[in-house]
């Protein structure tokens, strides 16, 4: 996994991610199959329409239909008929923009309610990154803590610490541990350095993490651990903590 600046226009920039499954041109538009599919629009058609890569969401897919089962019939690729690159988001906007189903955050994890049944569910950022790696990701993200918008700096600060925190202990699960299906990823640089969480903030400014270009198709796609995780989140308010915080 590889990223290559092509030009920089203040804080905007372009440039080419490399992932196994091609070259990805930044930024461009990522359409969002939240359960798996780009509703309304088949695979044929988001490539017709210029679509490079897809966003799929952990949140949705660790409930339904589960991560066992879409690994179970060879990954994300197979189970959407998409052989382009995919990018999972971790499951932390959507926990931490649910709110009212937050049970207890800590410094191990989250635990909370299913916005499906109510039953009591917990993330942490090693089960983020093993439910990614089932689902068979090309990107995969940390799992975040999303303040809401307009909370003191100091709740900004702790959320951005807290995240960090969280980064780096998924970025080693994902180092010692691989799946049975794959063969374990080179990209196990350890945790995220300072100098990497700017880079991050200014890539979520420019769209520069949020686009990609149509990867090269894979003859046998299959689920293993993502050949890299990315130390941002989703949420808006998430990156502007980042933008925020000070890292001296």
């Amino acid at each position: 996994m590889s990223f290559e600046l092509g030009a920089i226009d203040g804080t905007a920039r372009t440039g080419v991610l490399r992932t196994p499954r091609g070259e990805l041109r930044t930024p461009a538009f990522m359409p969002v199959g939240t359960k798996a599919t780009v509703k309304g629009v088949d695979p044929d058609e988001l490539r017709s329409l210029g679509a490079e890569i897809l966003l799929c969401n952990t949140y949705h897919l660790h409930f339904r239909p589960g991560p066992d089962l879409i690994a179970e019939l060879g990954g994300l690729h197979r189970f959407m008929a998409w052989d382009g690159p995919i990018l999972t988001d971790s499951g932390g906007f959507q926990v931490f923009s649910l709110r009212h189903t937050i049970v207890k955050r800590d410094e191990e994890g989250v635990t909370f309610r299913s916005v499906y049944d109510g039953e009591l569910a917990r993330f942490t950022p090693e089960h983020a990154a093993h439910v990614q790696a089932q689902l068979g990701s090309d990107i995969a993200m940390c799992l975040d803590v999303v303040p809401p918008p307009e909370v003191p700096r100091t709740e900004l600060e702790d959320a951005v610490r807290l995240t960090t925190r969280w980064a780096a202990r998924q970025r080693r699960d994902n180092c010692s541990s691989a799946s049975p299906r794959a063969p374990r990823t080179p990209n196990c640089a350890g945790a995220p350095s300072r100098r990497s969480w700017r880079w991050a903030s200014t890539a979520m400014r420019s769209g520069g993490l949020r686009s990609a270009s149509r990867g090269t198709s894979c003859s046998k796609p299959r689920p293993g651990p993502p050949s890299c995780f990315l130390p941002i989140g989703r949420g808006t308010s998430w990156a502007s903590a980042t933008r925020r915080a000070s890292w001296k």
